[in-house]
């Protein structure tokens, strides 16, 4: 068992902890304070911006309603009819001209018309302008009152239109919502040179040199601070800026309001966690001291030391808790032996596994190196047997009967699919062995394609119902690659066209990898029984593509990731209708590989297939497209 020393918080640096908490909770408080009372004066800040927003907002609007009013009996004249007639009548123009209207004056061709409540006639920069005006008119000296301005005109040559209107200033502002002491104490709009065009109170503005629309600047006036928003309205034909001001002393108290209340919630929370502090002390002195045993006790466990047990003196929670540490002790023992005994099982059989496996590939080599002597050496006698039959078949020991000749035909042809086979065998005993090496020639496309014609022509003469065609689309192209091995895709691929194609065609298709699929440029020549079309056009450098497309039985979408395995064929009625060791595909797909080639196959059940062979017109030893050395499909 495991004893810790006994440790006790001394009265005085309890003392010395909780005055500290205390000086910490005020100064806490009074930094909340500060802070929130500077983000109040920001906030009312902002407050009064959005709220001069608002207002030059609500001036802009009325200002385009009214101006629209009149563009609307400019613009159309069955308006202006109704509103002439019922001008004419001595009836009010607020109907037309919205409310406020000081005065108006009307032509309408040869005739004039002019009202209005206000008294004198329209200012003389109206009417001496024949071009749209919009502006703010002082009416008087002390610019108490002022007059929107806007004069409109179309110049109609039937019968040309001018309006001029007059509205009272005050009539634009909103009737409530602008002025108040928590809001703005005065309104003025000015001009270009920062003269009051009209006010509401007797503050004047003072000229602004700012280029921004928003401008905000602070000043003294009756020996108090003051905020004077102002911002320019483009709508007007001068230059007009509408001004608003309030105390600074406003955002301070609203920010006070704000601030106050917050404070005295904080006071109240700090003191209730001063509070809490204090019990949580007391009551930390009764809780720490077991809590810290177990955790020197649980730290010495995980530093590896399995012998350690916990006190559990005591029925309360932390007991249960040391009760139940020990047992998880316990248990993790007993599993750490149990994962050992794993570990050795586990490292007797890897090792096993191993051997295993290291026998296997060494039976794998030998079924590798069997079948290449085996096929080597079956090769010879074969060859002998083939040549002498083909000797026998011209004619060269004598003449021979039908039945004779029947035999010997039976016997070259059965020999020749066995030789096949054993070159087959050979081959993929090479690529599983990595020993087929690439011997590079200089050649013509269009020799090799003239001698697989000729290979075609006599793989055909047993099916007359097929037809060959070539749709080559190359010109003078010349190859360097391993031209024995490129000729015994081909063939392969074409075999396997023949072999599975009763009826219908086989087609090779030769072009540049960047030419599109169909040339316009064909030109056709036919041989019984086959098609033969060559392109006139000519190839580039690059990589090439072969196609070889039948008519034949087709394969199952399902089982064409299986073709290229090796020793792999669909089903068993396959192998017994056409024959074949399924190695075909296999050879192919690795000496494309060899040859940094890729090879594609779409096909469809009963409807034939479509491999697509893509190769360098230059062999590169050293690319890395589809590097392979060897190995099976």
């Amino acid at each position: 068992m495991v004893t810790f020393p006994k440790r006790r918080l001394s009265a005085k640096l309890l003392k010395i902890s909780m005055s500290v908490a205390v000086l910490v909770v005020l100064l806490f408080g009074l930094s909340v304070f500060v802070l929130e009372f500077q983000a109040g004066v920001r906030e009312a800040q902002n407050r009064q911006v959005q709220n001069f927003h608002e207002l030059v907002d609500g001036f802009t609007r009325d200002v385009k309603r009214r101006q629209g009013r009149v563009m609307l009996l400019v613009h159309n004249r069955l308006a202006l009819n109704a509103a002439y007639q019922s001008l004419k009548l001595a009836r009010k123009p607020e109907p037309f001209f919205g409310p406020g209207v000081l005065r108006f004056h009307l032509i309408y061709g040869e005739e004039t018309l002019s009202g209005g409540s206000g008294p004198g006639d329209l200012p003389t920069a109206a009417s001496e302008s024949r071009q749209a005006v919009l502006k703010v008119v002082s009416l008087s000296e002390t610019a108490e009152t002022a007059g929107l301005l806007y004069a409109a005109h179309s110049m109609d040559s039937a019968r040309p239109v001018s309006v001029h209107v007059l509205w009272d200033v005050s009539d634009l502002l909103p009737r409530k919502g602008w002025a108040g002491d928590d809001l703005f104490h005065g309104v003025t709009v000015s001009g270009e040179d920062g003269a009051a065009l009209w006010k509401t109170s007797p503050w004047e503005p003072a000229p602004t040199e700012s280029k921004d629309p928003l401008n905000m600047r602070e000043f003294m006036w009756e020996g108090k601070s003051w905020v004077e928003l102002s911002k320019e309205i483009p709508l007007f034909t001068d230059v007009t800026r509408l001004h608003a001001f309030y105390p600074r002393a406003l955002l301070y108290s609203q920010a006070w309001r704000t601030s106050r209340r917050i404070l005295f919630r904080t006071l109240v929370l700090l003191g209730i966690g001063l509070s809490l502090v204090v019990l949580l002390a007391i009551w930390l002195r009764q809780v720490l001291k077991p809590l810290d045993d177990i955790t020197q006790g649980v730290k010495r466990i995980s530093e590896g030391d399995r012998e350690t047990v916990l006190d559990t003196g005591g029925e309360d929670e932390i007991a249960f808790l040391a009760e139940t540490l020990n047992d998880m002790i316990h248990q993790l023992k007993v599993k750490e032996q149990s994962v050992e005994a794993h570990i050795r099982l586990l490292s007797e059989k890897n090792e096993e596994l191993r051997q295993v496996t290291e026998r296997l590939r060494e039976a794998d080599q030998l079924k590798d190196h069997f079948l290449a002597v085996l096929s080597h050496e079956l090769r010879t006698p074969l060859t002998a047997i083939l040549g002498y039959t083909e000797l026998s078949l011209d004619g060269i020991y004598g003449p021979l009967s039908e039945k004779q000749r029947e035999i010997l035909s039976y016997v070259q042809n059965n020999g020749s699919k066995l030789l096949a086979l054993m070159e087959d065998l050979l081959d993929i005993a090479k690529i599983r062995a990595g020993t087929i090496d690439v011997n590079v020639d200089e050649f013509r496309l269009e020799e090799l394609v003239d001698d697989i014609r000729k290979f075609m022509e006599n793989a055909l003469r047993q099916k007359p119902d097929v037809k060959y065609v070539e749709d080559v689309q190359t010109d003078n192209m010349v190859m360097k690659t391993d031209r024995v091995k490129f000729e015994q895709i081909l063939t392969n691929l074409l075999s396997n066209a023949v072999k599975f194609t009763e009826r219908g065609s086989v087609k090779l298709s030769v072009r540049p990898a960047d030419r599109d699929v169909q040339s316009p440029e064909l030109q056709t020549r036919e041989i019984p029984g086959r098609d033969f079309l060559q392109s006139a056009k000519g190839a580039g450098p690059g990589r090439i593509v072969f196609e070889v497309e039948d008519t034949g039985i087709g394969i199952a979408p399902q089982h064409l990731p299986k073709i290229f395995e090796a020793f792999t064929q669909l089903d068993s009625t396959i192998r017994r209708r056409y024959g074949g060791t399924g190695l075909g595909l296999t050879i192919c797909k690795s000496l494309i590989e060899k040859l940094r080639g890729t090879i594609e196959v779409e096909s469809e059940l009963g409807m034939g297939c479509r491999f697509r062979v893509t190769l360098p017109t230059t062999f590169d030893p050293d690319s890395a497209h589809n590097k392979q050395e060897g190995g099976p499909a």
